[in-house]
């Protein structure tokens, strides 16, 4: 079906020599421009953010491993999400806390990241180290989620998280999860 539709559209964009040549220029790929313009319109404009809060990374305490696809050839990096630090709020973008533990080493980074199901974005907040305080990102920029390359949890994320362009409840997306780490298993989980 997608490939009559992609069909369908590249004959429609090719209704005139003239006007597929100036679309062509335009985007300087050698493709019809509204293809192009088709494709490269999976990024929509960031989204508007309500007020939010940082979670206190002492607090969080209730980590479930992250499996995606990508970790089944490296072995170099534990993933883990705390559950604990999921957040919606009236801005339908949900927060949380990934961490990052090296399965050699002993400091794990904790990531603080949005994702928005309407746009399929997310955007990383700040980072902190297992024995640090966040640290704001310079350059947060909203980013497509993928499920291909070194950060392909979001893309991930983004299927356990939305229905479409829209948030599950947080009591849904937890469930999804389950939380089976002691506190000395992973960075931030420390008892109360």
């Amino acid at each position: 079906m997608r490939a009559q539709c992609l069909m369908l559209m590249l004959c429609a964009s090719m209704t005139s020599f003239a006007e597929t040549n100036v679309r062509m220029e335009r985007n300087g790929r050698g493709l019809p421009g509204e293809v192009v313009d088709w494709f490269n319109n999976n990024q929509k404009a960031a989204p508007a953010e309500a007020a939010f809060e940082r979670p206190n990374i002492k607090n969080l305490v209730e980590w479930a491993p992250l499996e995606f696809p990508q970790l089944k050839n490296n072995n170099r990096n534990n993933y883990f999400l705390a559950l604990d630090s999921l957040s919606l709020t009236n801005d339908e973008i949900v927060r949380y806390v990934v961490a990052i533990k090296p399965t050699g080493g002993n400091v794990t980074t904790l990531v603080f990241e949005g994702l928005d199901c309407a746009s399929h974005q997310y955007r990383r907040y700040a980072s902190a180290s297992s024995t640090g305080d966040w640290r704001e990102l310079k350059n947060s920029e909203w980013k497509i989620n993928s499920k291909n390359g070194h950060h392909a949890w979001q893309g991930y994320l983004a299927d356990e998280f939305c229905r479409l362009d829209a948030p599950w409840p947080l009591e849904t997306i937890k469930k999804e999860f389950v939380a089976n780490k002691l506190p000395a298993d992973c960075s931030g989980c420390q008892t109360r």
